[in-house]
């Protein structure tokens, strides 16, 4: 299996680019709060007299889930005081996530839900010459539970959701379903632990990491880390699909993501910690172990965080200048590793 036609991806860096406010005056303090007007129509009737940043809009909005049932309503107005108004996002099931695919020159998104939907919408220009761009549903698929996180590799989707497996009706796992995007007719691969246990974890899936040779990472709230490979015979009734290779356990709580540089795999998670596997033998080589706020490492500025890690994002700087992790936590820092 590979995965190298087409392509999928998340946010790209330009390092070139400064993110010093084009209106901000020489000298003048940086404007670090972005201007609404300007973010939402592209135009503010103060120029440069603004006091806020011209530096970003917002090109299309949609709402990508269903309305929560249960959801409870909320009566905080938008200076944080008691009011009559709600909250009309807290009556919608919580976005999770969301996949750029690019095919045949179109660009597309897969978005994923807490309501158990999958979507898939297509982009086109704002009509009538205006700026921006619209997001056009095409398909919706619903799998059964809450979805955690979607993923696009060349022309294969993956979904990472949680729904009861056939085998214990009563309880709830974790399940990684994928979709061959130029067969879409065809039922999804699964992801199975074994025959006897079709899920690919025992806790929710969190994160997924995937390369063009047809090795998938997939990381969950138990803590663990499995390794799959496609096997043209590994699927259900001998079909294509993925057969899980090992387990790498290490993490104490959910893992939120997952990074591969060279050969080197990194996790990242609710522990606080970060680790880096070998992925040939899916040793865990090194920890950058979380600290407890407000004590420094080792004599000098704190080295780990201090609180659960939200995400990594790899970085390839041009012109050969080094290989980079990106590591954001709840401590409320990024790192640059």
């Amino acid at each position: 299996m590979s995965f190298h036609s087409g392509r999928g991806r998340g946010g790209r860096g330009n390092p070139s680019k400064s993110f010093s406010s084009p209106n901000a005056p020489s000298g003048a303090q940086p404007r670090l709060q972005v201007c609404r007007n300007f973010a939402s129509t592209g135009t503010c009737q103060h120029n440069d007299r603004c006091k806020f940043a011209h530096v970003v809009k917002m090109h299309a909005s949609v709402v990508a889930s269903d309305k929560n049932p249960d959801a409870k309503p909320s009566y905080n107005n938008y200076h944080g005081g008691r009011g009559s108004g709600s909250n009309k996002q807290k009556d919608k099931h919580k976005v999770t996530s969301v996949a750029v695919w690019e095919t045949n020159g179109a660009i597309k998104l897969f978005t994923g839900s807490h309501d158990g939907k999958w979507r898939l919408w297509a982009t086109a220009p704002a009509a009538g010459g205006g700026t921006g761009a619209t997001l056009t549903k095409e398909f919706e698929h619903f799998v059964g539970g809450p979805v955690d996180t979607v993923h696009i590799a060349s022309h294969y989707f993956f979904c990472g959701f949680e729904a009861s497996p056939v085998e214990a009706p009563e309880a709830k796992a974790g399940m990684v379903h994928s979709w061959n995007l130029n067969a879409a007719q065809d039922p999804p691969m699964e992801l199975w632990l074994g025959p006897m246990a079709k899920y690919a974890g025992s806790g929710r899936i969190r994160s997924l990491w995937t390369t063009q040779d047809g090795r998938v990472w997939s990381g969950g709230t138990d803590g663990a880390i499995r390794q799959w490979a496609f096997d043209p015979a590994g699927g259900p009734a001998g079909k294509g699909g993925f057969a899980l290779l090992r387990s790498m356990c290490g993490h104490l709580g959910a893992v939120t993501g997952l990074a591969l540089v060279g050969g080197i795999l990194w996790s990242g998670g609710m522990d606080g910690t970060i680790r880096l596997w070998n992925v040939d033998t899916g040793d865990n080589a090194h920890v950058i172990p979380s600290i407890k706020k407000d004590v420094a490492a080792n004599g000098g500025a704190p080295v780990g965080h201090s609180g659960p890690v939200t995400g990594l994002i790899p970085f390839e700087a041009p012109n050969a200048q080094g290989s980079f992790v990106f590591s954001s936590s709840l401590d409320e820092t990024v790192k640059v590793w």
